[in-house]
């Protein structure tokens, strides 16, 4: 229930916020372009047995960065890559991509 009440609060505040910067845009509309900007982890090999781990967020389209001048937001720069043990977690599994269709 407090999951829901958020969740509506967030897209109140969003609506609001639309109307003062951006009036065309729909909240729905601003939550599937910002769904484009997704994070990754990329897992390499190394040498010793250890794994080299980077973390990145894909870059945002140019209408997506439209969205986010709107608001005046940036994206936080790419996080350091950190070093796994060997006796870590091997790399997750990856699942087949999903590609969203507006369809």
């Amino acid at each position: 229930m407090l999951i829901a009440f958020l969740a509506y609060c967030l897209q109140v505040t969003l609506k609001n916020r639309l109307l003062v910067h951006a009036p065309g845009l729909t909240p729905a509309a601003v939550m599937i372009k910002l769904a484009t900007i997704q994070m990754v982890e990329v897992w390499i090999p190394m040498q010793d047995g250890r794994w080299l781990v980077l973390p990145r967020h894909t870059q945002p389209d140019k209408d997506v960065q439209a969205v986010l001048g709107h608001f005046r937001l940036t994206l936080p720069s790419q996080p350091p890559p950190r070093i796994k043990a060997s006796q870590a977690l091997a790399p997750p599994q990856s699942q087949p991509a999903r590609q969203a269709s507006l369809w």
